[in-house]
């Protein structure tokens, strides 16, 4: 068993006490914009407050510090009863909210954390946590230390276990200029990459980027409407078609753009129409290019290939180390020479058989679907012969 260091104690405060710690939060969160208080707050407060069976008072702000009042790590959870479940979420985590998901802690003490977090889930009564209790955490790297404490703390105490990869996020390593960056690209991409910085070079299409709040807000409109677009000529709903999280990512996007640290890539046609468009957020050492949105009305234009090639060069252009396109598994990734992390949904359920019996299940029909899938393959490779 994984020992706490007793120094480290995770407590619950109010989420104005939570949020005052702005600062320190920051410094915790590092380089990734979707553990910063601007996303996770807004997230929490705009998107999965508004969500069906989500309960508004039994929440989590807890604070992790050591016994000189440090604080070591900070997490915001939230209660969402389905399925005859209570299940534990956190804040931020989800398939349209954020991937690398985890709980902002101090560089070299993520495992303690994580175990000072799973103690205070172990001692919590029934009537805050809900009876039967259930942690999630979606879109998280299996190799965290601090889900890897936070899970072996739970199930020592009886929790039953269950992980299972749900995606990939797609992060490419940036080398220190474009000529070396489109030599390394497949020979039909390279060719369209470069085909499109010519296009730009020669003024058939604009490429800017907007980096104030101002000059993303003015944009906005069409980001959406781009999107939605997209999204449409795929038969998808598009996230913009649930209203809050609109709310919750402009919020979010509009307070990060304050800090330097989001902007918008914009490719336009000459008469200053939006031909594509990618909301990206940095570091100033890492990119994340978290939405995009393009104009099907003219993909003769290939505006994808025009929008990811001049964001990229730019990018090296700025001195960035990696360009990140997050989560999701379209082939288009591995392309532009992206690198697939696996990301993870672990879920636990308190001890008692009602929690082992859940897991069981759980694992039981994934089985079965699996198999399934697998008898499928190979009655289609069998028509073929």
């Amino acid at each position: 068993m994984i020992t706490a260091n007793q120094c480290l104690t995770a407590t619950r405060v109010d989420i104005d006490t939570l949020a005052s710690l702005n600062e320190q939060w920051q410094a915790l969160a590092g380089d990734c914009f979707m553990q910063h208080p601007a996303w996770i707050l807004s997230a929490f407060q705009h998107y999965h407050l508004k969500q069906p069976s989500v309960d508004c008072s039994p929440h989590a702000a807890l604070r992790v510090q050591d016994s000189s009042g440090q604080l070591n790590g900070c997490g915001l959870w939230f209660r969402q009863q389905s399925h005859g479940l209570n299940w534990w979420k956190l804040a931020g985590s989800g398939a349209i909210c954020s991937d690398y998901v985890t709980v902002p802690a101090i560089q070299g003490r993520e495992t303690e954390v994580g175990i000072a977090l799973a103690e205070w889930f172990q001692t919590q009564p029934s009537g805050l946590l809900g009876w039967p209790t259930a942690i999630e955490i979606e879109g998280h790297l299996q190799t965290c230390p601090l889900w890897q404490s936070f899970v072996s703390s739970l199930e020592h105490a009886g929790w039953a276990s269950d992980c299972v990869e749900v995606e990939g996020a797609w992060k490419l390593d940036l080398p220190n200029d474009w000529t070396t960056y489109e030599t390394l690209l497949h020979k039909s991409r390279r060719r369209k990459a470069r085909k499109a910085i010519k296009l730009i070079q020669q003024n058939k299409f604009c490429h800017r980027v907007a980096r104030c709040s101002g000059a993303i807000q003015q944009a906005w409109p069409d980001f959406i409407r781009l999107h939605q677009k997209r999204r449409q000529y795929l038969n998808q709903p598009g996230c913009f078609s649930e209203p809050d999280f609109e709310i919750f990512l402009r919020k979010a996007t509009l307070e990060l753009a304050e800090q330097g640290s989001a902007w918008m890539s914009i490719v336009q046609h000459s008469n200053g129409q939006p031909l594509a468009m990618l909301l990206m957020f940095d570091s100033g050492r890492h990119a994340f290019m978290y939405q995009s949105g393009i104009d099907t009305d003219c993909l003769q234009d290939e505006p994808g290939h025009l929008v990811n090639a001049a964001t990229i060069q730019y990018c090296i252009e700025k001195g960035i180390e990696t360009f990140d396109f997050l989560r999701g598994d379209e082939p288009y990734k591995r392309g532009w020479l992206a690198n697939r992390h696996a990301l993870y949904r672990t879920r636990l359920f308190a001890p008692g058989w009602t929690g082992r019996g859940i897991a069981s299940a759980i694992k039981l029909r994934r089985s079965i679907l699996s198999w399934r899938k697998a008898e499928t393959c190979q009655i289609d490779l069998q028509d073929e012969d």
